[in-house]
């Protein structure tokens, strides 16, 4: 559900069906500011068009994760990330509006990153245009740096 800060007593959109379960992360696109990402506890991250008020027609992509949502976002305008609660990290390819409904996008499956960074826990994703996108991690014996997530693959 979303407010408009001029009416806060009426939603100014309300998706309720798309997940069945808390949702742990809202993200808007980087390049698309009416394209918004919701991650939840029920794997999945939902990418919807909030200038549509109909919610069937407004989702327009559903990534499944498979495991609890931690955290989400755009990692690129083309492609978002998903981090499961037990540090499952996957990148998804984002679809686009003349792409049909059963084609199959690639996903980069990393797994469980703990031991590739030698961390406890991941806390998010960090990105910017331009950039490299950074994993912020951190371990519970000492302090850890945050991760170039280009060592891994290339983003443009």
């Amino acid at each position: 559900m979303s407010r408009d800060t001029r009416n806060s007593s009426k939603p100014l959109r309300q998706y309720t069906e798309s997940h069945t379960d808390t949702i742990t992360q809202l993200a808007f696109h980087p390049a698309k500011n009416e394209t918004l990402l919701s991650g939840a506890t029920d794997g999945l991250v939902s990418i919807f068009d909030a200038t549509i008020e109909d919610e069937d027609d407004a989702l327009v992509q559903v990534l499944n994760h498979a495991g609890a949502i931690h955290c989400a976002g755009f990692l690129t305008p083309e492609e978002a990330y998903a981090i499961s609660s037990d540090e499952q990290l996957s990148i998804y390819t984002l679809s686009k509006p003349n792409d049909a409904d059963d084609i199959s996008l690639p996903v980069t499956i990393f797994g469980d990153v703990r031991d590739q960074l030698q961390v406890s826990y991941i806390v998010d994703v960090l990105s910017a245009a331009g950039s490299p996108a950074w994993i912020a991690a951190g371990d519970t014996r000492s302090v850890q740096p945050s991760h170039d997530l280009s060592s891994w693959l290339t983003i443009s």
